[in-house]
C-alpha cells in the first residue's frame, strides 16, 4: 500500500495528468472544444486520476508527517498541488461564463450563454413539459411523450444561408413567407403547414384552428384545391384602405399589407403545395437542419439563428394535433447583480476609422452595495467570483461585455503562491534534497 501511494507514483500521476492536457489541446485545435471535452475533460477516468492524486498527496502528508516544522517547505509544496486541483474540480463543476449587453442609461442582469442551446417543449394533459434542454451538439435522441415517441436526428449545419419558398406537387401541404412590418423593423417568418405565431395581441394562424376564439386572431388558409382564403374575429384593413368584416372568409392576395390589431403583415409568397427549404447564401443566417420524426411521421425543420443576435429563433412544428415548440439560440440566466451603462466611450485612431480603445463606466448593485467603475480593455471589474470584462465594442449607446464566474480561482492562485513559496523554502532548508546535493558538491 505504502508502495502504490509512494512519491514517485505521485509524480508519475502528475506527468500522466499533464500529457492529458497535452492531448486535450491538440484534440481542440485539430478538431473542435467539444470533442477535446468528450474525450478528455469530461471523461471518468480523468477526473479520477486528479482525485488519485489528491489521496497520494494527502498520504504522503501524513505518512512522513510533513506537517512538523522541519518538513514545512514540503507540506507547502505538497499542500500547493492539492488546492491547484480543488481549484481545477470547483472551476469545472461551479464556473460559468457568457456575455451581457447593456445600452446606455439602461440597467441589466441578463447574462447571455455563450453556446447555442436547442430548447423544446409541448403540453401533455394540458401541462406545459420541457423535453430538452441543452446545448446542441451531435442530435440523435428519442424520447417518449405518453407512450409516443419523438426523435431528433441532426442532418446539417449551415453557417450562412437562407429560406426559399419551393413549389413541389408531392408535399400536399400549404406553405408561406411573410413579414411583419413595425415603424423601425420588419422581421421575416415562414410557415410550413399548420403553424402559429403568437403577437402580444394577436395570433397569425397558418392552416391551423384557433386553440382560443376569444383571442383576437389572424387565420390563413392554403389547402390543396381550395381558394386562398382569411378569416379574423377582428376587424382587418389594408394599405389600399380596403375593409374585411370580421368572421367571415375573404380572399387572400399576397403583397398586400393587412393590418391586424395594430400589426402589418405583408405576405410575400403564399402556395397550395409546397416546401421551405434553407439553401447556402453567403450573405444569409446560420441554420441547425434536423429531422423531426414523431408516431411515425417525419418533417424537417430548419431552426434559423440570426447571425449577430441573441434572439432565440422559435418554430412551432405540428404533428396532426400535437405540437411542439422548437428554439434554437442562446439562453438567458438572471445574475445575482445587475449592471448600469452610465457611458461608454469608443475612441478612434486619429484620421482613421481604426479603434483606438472603447471603455464602460458602469454602475453594479446587488441591493446592498453599490460599485461605479470603468471598465476598459485590461482593466476588468471584479465582483465576489465575478470577473466582468471589456472585450468586444457595440456602438456609442451601448456596451458588450464578459462575465466569468469561478469561485475555483482562489484555490488556484493560493496553490501557486505556496508552490512558488513551497521551491523558495526548500533552497534554505537544509534538510531539503537540494541543500544536500549542494553540500555534496563541495
Amino acid at each position: 500500500m505504502v508502495k502504490l501511494l509512494s512519491i514517485k507514483n505521485a509524480l508519475l500521476l502528475i506527468i500522466i495528468g499533464f500529457l492529458s492536457i497535452t492531448i486535450a489541446t491538440y484534440i481542440e485545435n485539430s478538431e473542435s472544444k467539444k470533442s477535446a471535452w468528450d474525450v478528455v475533460y469530461s471523461s471518468f477516468w480523468f477526473e479520477f486520476l486528479f482525485y488519485l492524486i489528491i489521496a497520494v498527496l494527502i498520504f504522503n502528508i501524513f505518512h512522513f508527517k510533513m506537517y512538523k516544522k522541519e518538513k514545512l517547505p514540503s507540506f507547502v509544496f505538497h499542500l500547493s498541488f492539492i488546492l491547484i486541483i480543488i481549484g481545477a474540480i470547483v472551476t469545472k463543476y461551479y464556473s460559468y461564463k457568457g456575455h451581457m449587453f447593456v445600452e446606455k442609461n439602461q440597467i441589466s442582469n441578463q447574462l447571455i450563454s455563450i453556446e447555442d442551446y436547442l430548447q423544446i417543449k409541448t403540453s401533455v394533459n394540458n401541462k406545459e413539459v420541457k423535453i430538452l434542454s441543452e446545448d446542441f451538439g451531435s442530435l440523435d435522441k428519442q424520447y417518449n411523450i405518453n407512450n409516443r415517441f419523438l426523435k431528433l436526428k441532426d442532418k446539417n449545419f449551415i453557417k450562412f444561408g437562407k429560406q426559399k419558398v419551393i413549389k413541389d406537387d408531392n408535399s400536399r401541404v400549404g406553405v408561406m413567407a411573410f413579414e411583419i412590418l413595425t415603424k423601425n423593423n420588419r422581421e421575416s417568418f415562414f410557415f410550413e403547414d399548420k403553424n402559429i405565431l403568437s403577437l402580444k395581441n394577436v395570433d397569425i394562424l397558418f392552416n391551423l384552428k384557433p386553440k382560443n376564439e376569444n383571442k383576437p386572431y389572424f387565420k390563413i388558409d392554403a389547402h390543396e384545391s381550395k381558394r386562398i382564403q382569411f378569416i379574423s374575429n377582428l376587424d382587418i384593413t389594408t394599405n389600399f384602405e380596403e375593409k374585411f368584416e370580421k368572421n367571415k372568409f375573404h380572399e387572400f392576395h399576397q403583397g398586400i399589407i393587412y393590418n391586424i390589431n395594430g400589426n402589418n403583415l405583408l405576405v410575400n409568397d403564399i402556395i397550395t403545395l409546397g416546401r421551405i427549404d434553407f439553401v447556402e447564401d453567403e450573405k444569409g443566417d446560420s441554420a441547425l437542419i434536423l429531422d423531426v420524426t414523431y408516431d411515425g411521421k417525419t418533417k424537417e425543420l430548419a431552426l434559423i439563428q440570426k447571425n449577430n443576435s441573441f434572439k432565440y429563433m422559435t418554430n412551432n412544428i405540428y404533428f396532426d394535433d400535437k405540437e411542439f415548440i422548437i428554439s434554437f439560440g442562446k439562453k438567458f440566466s438572471e445574475l445575482p447583480f445587475s449592471i448600469k451603462l452610465n457611458n461608454y466611450n469608443l475612441e478612434n485612431y486619429a484620421g482613421s476609422n481604426d479603434i483606438l480603445t472603447y471603455e464602460s463606466s458602469v454602475e453594479l448593485s446587488d441591493g446592498k452595495i453599490k460599485v461605479e467603475d470603468t471598465i476598459k480593455i485590461n482593466k476588468p471589474l471584479t465582483y465576489g467570483f465575478f470577473t466582468i470584462f471589456q472585450t468586444k465594442y457595440e456602438n456609442h449607446d451601448a456596451t458588450f461585455l464578459d462575465i466569468n464566474y469561478n469561485p475555483g480561482k482562489w484555490f488556484i492562485y493560493i496553490g501557486y503562491i505556496l508552490l512558488t513559496a513551497g521551491l523558495v523554502l526548500n533552497l534554505f532548508n537544509p534538510n531539503s534534497r537540494f541543500r544536500k546535493l549542494l553540500s555534496s558538491t563541495k
